[in-house]
Order: C-alpha cells, then sequence, then structure tokens
C-alpha cells in the first residue's frame, strides 16, 4: 500500500468512526432502554397497576423482533433491494421505528395501542441494529478495527444513555408519572414524541454517508451469501460464542423486581432514577475508552474472565444499598457508575467475541444469530428473575441478589472453550 492510500484508508476508518457513532447515539435515544424506557416502566406500574412479574411476561413477546434478528440479517445478506445489500433495509428498518414512535406518542393512553406501538419501534429498531452491526463487521474486518469500532460505538450509546436517562426522568418527575396514571400517559407521550428524532437521525445519515457497492440479486451472489454461511455453520467457535452468549444472559437477574424496589423502598423519585441512570451512562461511557485503550490489547479468554469477575461483584453489590439509610442516594450514584463501567466492558468483551466468529458474505446472519441468542436469553433472564422474586424466594432482594451473582459464576466453566483469537487493532 503506497502512501497516499494509507492516507486515504485512514481518512475513511476516521468517517466510520463517526458514522458508527452516530448510528448508535441516534439508536440510544430510540431503543427501548432510551428515553421513553422509565415511562413505560411507570406506565406499566402506576396506570395499569402490574407487579414486575406481570410486567415481564406481558413484554416478552416484545423480545421477538430482537430474537428473529437472524432473518433480518439473512435478508440483508441475501437480497438487495435497489442494488443495495445494507443501506435500503437500513432506511426501511428507521421508517418503521418512527411510525412505532408516531404511533406512542398520539395514543399512549390505550394499552393494546402502547404494546402495538413498543411492537414497531422493536422490530424497527432491532432490523436496524442488525444491518448498522453487519455493516461494522464488515468494515472491521477489512480494516482490522473491530474493536476500535465496537468501542467507539458503544462509547456513544452511552453518552447518549446519559441525556434520555436525565430527560426521562425530569418528564416523569415534572408529569408526577409516579402517583397519577395520566401523569404516567403523558411523560410517556411526550418520551415518544423526542424518541422520533433518533430513526430521523439514521435516516439522513444513511442517505448521505452509507457507501456500498451495488450489488444484483444473481446465481454468483447467492453462491458466495450461502457459503459464508455454511462455513459459519461449521465453525466450532461459532457454536462456543453461542454457548457462551446465551449461558452468560441466562442467569435470573434484578431487573424489574430491583426498579420497583428502588422505588417502593429505597424512595428514589423518579428524578433521582433518572440521575442514577445518566451516572451508569458516565461510568459506561468511561468503561468504553477503558475497553478501547487497555483492554482490547487482552486475548478473547483473559477479555472474558475479567467480564464474568466485573459481573459477579457488580451483583453482589446491589447489598450494599438493601438497607435504607441516610446516604443510600449517595452510595446509589457511585454505584450506578461503577456498575455502568463494569457492564460497558463486559458488553464489549462478549461483542468481541461474536464479531470475530464472522465469515465474510454473511456477517448479517452470523452476527443476528449470535446477538439473538444472547437477547433471548437476558430476556429469559428477566423473566425467571422475577418470577423467582415473587413466587420462590418471598419477595427477598437479597436471595435473588445471591442467586443472580452464583449463576453468572457458572460461566468460568465456560472460557476454556473459548477458541477465538483476538484480533489487532492498530
Amino acid at each position: 500500500m503506497n502512501a497516499n492510500q494509507d492516507v486515504a484508508q485512514q481518512g475513511y476508518v476516521k468517517k466510520l468512526l463517526v458514522l458508527f457513532g452516530l448510528f448508535y447515539f441516534a439508536q440510544a435515544v430510540a431503543q427501548q432502554g432510551g428515553i421513553t424506557a422509565l415511562p413505560v416502566s411507570l406506565f406499566f406500574k402506576v396506570t395499569m397497576g402490574w407487579s414486575p412479574a406481570q410486567v415481564e411476561i406481558y413484554t416478552w413477546s416484545l423480545i421477538i423482533p430482537w430474537s428473529i434478528k437472524p432473518l433480518y440479517g439473512i435478508l440483508s445478506d441475501y437480497v438487495p433491494v435497489l442494488g443495495y445489500r445494507r443501506k435500503s433495509w437500513l432506511l426501511a428498518a428507521n421508517l418503521i421505528a418512527g411510525f412505532g414512535f408516531l404511533s406512542l406518542a398520539g395514543y399512549g393512553d390505550e394499552p393494546s395501542l402502547v404494546f402495538w406501538g413498543l411492537c414497531m419501534t422493536a422490530v424497527g429498531t432491532a432490523a436496524a441494529d442488525v444491518i448498522v452491526d453487519a455493516l461494522m463487521v464488515e468494515n472491521g474486518k477489512k480494516y482490522d478495527v473491530t474493536a476500535k469500532l465496537q468501542s467507539i460505538q458503544w462509547f456513544w450509546f452511552f453518552v447518549a444513555n446519559i441525556a434520555t436517562s436525565l430527560v426521562g426522568g425530569y418528564l416523569c418527575r415534572y408529569f408526577e408519572a409516579e402517583t397519577s396514571a395520566t401523569g404516567a400517559v403523558t411523560a410517556l407521550q411526550i418520551a415518544a414524541s423526542i424518541a422520533v428524532a433518533g430513526p430521523l437521525v439514521v435516516l439522513v445519515a444513511t442517505w448521505l454517508i452509507v457507501k456500498e457497492e451495488p450489488q444484483k440479486l444473481d446465481l454468483n451472489h447467492f453462491k458466495q451469501t450461502t457459503g459464508g454461511i455454511w462455513t459459519a455453520l461449521k465453525s466450532w467457535p461459532l457454536y462456543a460464542a453461542f454457548l457462551f452468549l446465551a449461558v452468560s444472559n441466562l442467569s435470573p437477574n434484578l431487573g424489574t423486581p430491583w426498579d420497583y424496589y428502588t422505588l417502593d423502598v429505597l424512595k428514589f423519585k423518579s428524578d433521582q432514577l433518572g440521575w442514577l441512570g445518566a451516572c451508569a451512562g458516565v461510568g459506561a461511557a468511561c468503561g468504553a475508552w477503558i475497553y478501547s485503550r487497555y483492554v482490547s490489547n487482552f486475548g478473547i479468554k483473559k477479555q472474558l474472565l475479567l467480564a464474568i469477575t466485573i459481573s459477579v461483584v457488580a451483583t453482589l453489590s446491589h447489598v450494599l444499598l438493601v438497607t435504607p439509610h441516610a446516604y443510600t442516594f449517595h452510595l446509589a450514584v457511585v454505584l450506578a457508575a461503577v456498575w455502568g463501567m463494569g457492564g460497558a466492558m463486559v458488553l464489549l468483551a462478549t461483542l468481541t467475541l461474536a464479531a470475530q466468529c464472522c465469515p465474510s458474505n454473511a456477517e448479517g446472519f452470523t452476527f443476528a444469530i449470535l446477538m439473538s441468542a444472547r437477547n433471548l436469553s437476558l430476556k429469559y433472564g428477566s423473566v425467571s428473575g422475577a418470577w423467582l422474586h415473587e413466587n420462590k424466594l418471598d419477595k427477598n432482594i437479597v436471595s435473588l441478589i445471591l442467586l443472580s451473582a452464583a449463576c453468572t459464576a457458572v460461566c468460568y466453566l465456560l472460557v476454556p472453550l473459548m477458541r477465538t483469537a483476538q484480533k489487532s487493532d492498530k
């Protein structure tokens, strides 16, 4: 490679870093854990009067769009639309998400319409996530910058979480959503109106910035894609990664029971929850930087061992907040930042593992199937945690904390099975 080509490549990589950072910032605003997360939670708690288990069971179906991500990946890998495998599908996915948020903004007082609005946003954001990840894997492998792209994506995702947590918490506090059914509806409608900006930003950026070689739906393209999928299905590292991502997220997690505990026992207000979310976002952004700067240089097995240790310690640290005292909120602020930092490094380690297992020509399908294993297992962990908390643990939050930590520790046994070599990022 001559000097001019090297400079051009470096310039394009910088553009990629900006582009993927923008994608994930916008997606953080729009996805289910974004600005609508707290308003939706309070809508079910206050307006509907549901328990944590009822919420998790009712919203179980919302994980389906995230669990069929391989379908979006196959469509994007196999079927070019208007000559493009990624760009056209990304535009369509964000249109669907945008209409979903408009539905929530206009009909946030009807439970059934709220559900269908949430389904549309889930389909749109899940499909967009698959396609963006496919672009990331393709370019990350091509320019040997997978870990850097992962880090920059999630850094800006976590930065967006800071803003969305503060705004969501403020809306719920301002409209008294934690005590007023009408206020909960209003907070949800306004949050959904703001969230529409996420898909709109991605639409514009996709149209103006994304460059992709035009492709036709022909026999050669079909053979290349099928060959890539067949290579993936014969790969032991893929199955090892699938096993780790599934088992590591099956642990009964604190989820909704902990959210309710902070409101009902610790007596935190919704704006305080927003500040906790913002602190977690600050910690997560720092964690993404630490991962990019230091942890990404470790071998994948060392990364996973560190990730498991962080997860166990972070889960156990919830015990420090179980008994309310004068400094409960101050301690919660510190722990939220620590949880966020650790969670970011855990997430990036597992995503790097997944990205390294993706063969050429089937990046969308392969990465999506691994993320589906993660998402479906994570939702199962949420439902099982809420069910066990109510039905088997006598609503004892400490027992749930200890059980969750113990189940996570089982993942130490899986690390020796990981055979994917860590790639260097230049």
